[in-house]
């Protein structure tokens, strides 16, 4: 591909095309292997980061629905939906947050926890699967710095971007 547009557009630079749509691709074979995976525990999309973030917090496993929401990444009537289907699934459980008599709290129950703790571990062992025999461990720390610092920069904006470049 790269070839190609040096050849047809030589007077444009190509090399980030050899980046950033390997980077998207890669992400889609990714998320394709974890759906595979979430999907056999019953996890529908999204799910899996919505447990992972209550199991993450330790006992009693509860967060306000609103700052749920704000760490996964949706909004509020979003994040009801999602909590209607898991909750109709058994997953969690909703109750008036004491500190707040206008909130909910979000609470994993024990199939809940159950669920989340296995499907940790096979999502834990596709990674290592995914990345065996490819990149060595020094290679993955450096992946992930990479990774890392292009996201916040993304994150930032172009404003601040544009600060790294003066």
């Amino acid at each position: 591909m790269l070839e190609q547009w040096r050849q047809t557009r030589p007077e444009i630079d190509a090399d980030c095309m050899a980046l950033i749509p390997r980077v998207l691709r890669l992400a889609h074979l990714y998320n394709t292997e974890m759906a595979r995976v979430s999907r056999s525990f019953g996890l529908k999309p999204g799910w899996l980061d919505t447990l992972s973030a209550l199991r993450r917090i330790g006992s009693p496993y509860q967060l306000p629905a609103t700052k749920l929401a704000g760490w996964v990444l949706l909004s509020s009537g979003g994040m009801t939906s999602r909590l209607d289907r898991m909750e109709a699934a058994g997953l969690v459980r909703r109750r008036p947050d004491p500190l707040d008599r206008r909130g909910v709290l979000v609470e994993l129950t024990e199939q809940g926890r159950e669920v989340i703790d296995a499907a940790i571990d096979a999502h834990l062992a596709l990674y290592k699967q995914l990345l065996r025999g490819t990149l060595s461990r020094a290679e993955q720390k450096t992946f992930v710095e990479l990774l890392r610092k292009q996201t916040l920069a993304l994150e930032k904006g172009p404003e601040a971007r544009r600060a790294l470049e003066d």
